[in-house]
């Protein structure tokens, strides 16, 4: 990935697509300047970042909860 700048923390490594080929690649998600980024690299496209949240305490928040994860209704016919 890039050279990351001083008072930067990475919060978590993820997977995602290129926004190009849409094959999945290695991620990574930053917190700098009190914003998160989502950070990629994908080896035909090269590196993109993209802001996922212009409020780190508001994106810190949200992820504390949990979502309810549920099957789908089965649909009768």
């Amino acid at each position: 990935m890039e050279v990351i700048k001083e008072g930067s923390k990475k919060l978590k490594e993820t997977t995602s697509l290129c926004a190009q080929c849409k094959n999945g690649v290695l991620s990574e998600i930053w917190e700098r300047d009190e914003k998160i980024y989502l950070e990629k690299k994908c080896e035909e496209h090269g590196f993109s970042r993209v802001l996922i949240a212009s409020d780190a305490k508001w994106y810190h928040r949200i992820m504390k909860y949990t979502a309810k994860i549920e099957a789908p209704p089965l649909i009768k016919k």
